[in-house]
């Protein structure tokens, strides 16, 4: 596995009011709701999260935004063949901020591989429409979004599911755009 469900923990709580011991199990971030059984006392328990997993998502957070930087000062050179490895960056860098999460960190595993999945996609087709022209990798993107959506559906949490589609609704625009330019380019508008 890429990331292990984290391992529940025990908590023991002593009641403020009579003193009763209660034992309580739970998983990092979770907050339980409690009322001691011996004096119906109610409260809550917070269970905190391990500072490394902090860190792995601040990390892969700046990560991302150093990404972005990047492709976009790529971008601003205007140079032909660092332009394709700026927009790579740039799509690379939101895919990680925006699909990972502390949700997806935490609940699922299969998320986590379909991120991995989805930034080695981007890698192949970087390499594989190689010296053609943009519009193509842009879309060749957009397919492998569409098949990413479509055949892991079923495997996703729902948090992953409606980020995954602002993407591919933002890829989906830009497809429109794409196809616009080559009908009025074809019909001499």
């Amino acid at each position: 596995m890429l990331f292990k469900k984290p391992k529940k923990e025990n908590k023991i709580f002593k009641c403020p009011r009579c003193g009763f011991v209660i034992n309580f199990v739970g998983e990092p971030s979770e907050k339980i709701t409690i009322q001691c059984p011996n004096c119906s006392q109610k409260g809550f328990i917070l269970f905190k999260k391990k500072n490394w997993e902090k860190r792995f998502l601040v990390i892969s957070k700046i990560i991302g935004v150093i990404q972005i930087l990047i492709g976009i000062y790529f971008l601003l050179i205007q140079t032909p063949k660092l332009e394709k490895v700026g927009i790579t960056l740039i799509i690379i860098g939101v895919t990680i901020i925006f699909l990972i999460t502390e949700k997806t960190f935490y609940n699922s595993v299969n998320d986590n591989y379909i991120i991995l999945g989805t930034i080695m996609l981007i890698l192949v087709f970087f390499f594989v429409t190689g010296k053609s022209n943009l519009e193509l990798f842009v879309v060749m993107i957009f397919i492998g979004l569409l098949i990413i959506k479509e055949v892991t559906e079923e495997y996703t949490s729902v948090l992953f599911k409606r980020r995954m589609g602002i993407l591919f609704l933002a890829f989906f625009l830009i497809f429109l755009a794409i196809v616009g330019k080559r009908i009025i380019t074809i019909l001499h508008i």
